[in-house]
C-alpha cells in the first residue's frame, strides 16, 4: 500500500524575507551592489590564480609552439626554429594580469 509510504512534508519558512541590512546598505548605487557580490579580494584571488596558472603553462606552451616551428621547417627547410627557451623568455615576458584589468573586462561584458 502506497499511502504508507509518505512523510509528513517539513514546515514552510516563516521567518523575516528581503535584504539583509549589509545588501540593503550597499544596494544605494549599482556599484555598490556590484562590489557587495564581488569582493575586491576575489578579484586579487582571480589576479593571483589566473597569473599563477600562466606560469605552470608557459613550458608547456613553449613545446607546442616549437613544436608546430619545426612541422612548419619540415615542410619547408628555409624556415628557422627558434630554442625553447627563447619560447619560454617570450612568454616570460608577457605582463601579469591584473585585478582592475577583470574588472574592466567584467564591466565591458555588463554594458
Amino acid at each position: 500500500n502506497t499511502s504508507e509510504l509518505q512523510l509528513a512534508g517539513a514546515d514552510l519558512y516563516d521567518g523575516s524575507c528581503g535584504p539583509t541590512k549589509s545588501a540593503a546598505a550597499y544596494a544605494t548605487s549599482p556599484w555598490g551592489i556590484f562590489f557587495y557580490f564581488l569582493p575586491k579580494m576575489f578579484l586579487f584571488l582571480i589576479e593571483s590564480e589566473t597569473n599563477k596558472n600562466r606560469e605552470e603553462c608557459i613550458p608547456e606552451i613553449a613545446r607546442q609552439q616549437r613544436k608546430q616551428q619545426l612541422q612548419a621547417q619540415a615542410k619547408d627547410p628555409r624556415k628557422s626554429v627558434a630554442t625553447l627557451d627563447a619560447f619560454e623568455e617570450k612568454l616570460r615576458r608577457v605582463k601579469p594580469i591584473k585585478a582592475h584589468e577583470i574588472l574592466h573586462v567584467i564591466g565591458l561584458l555588463i554594458a
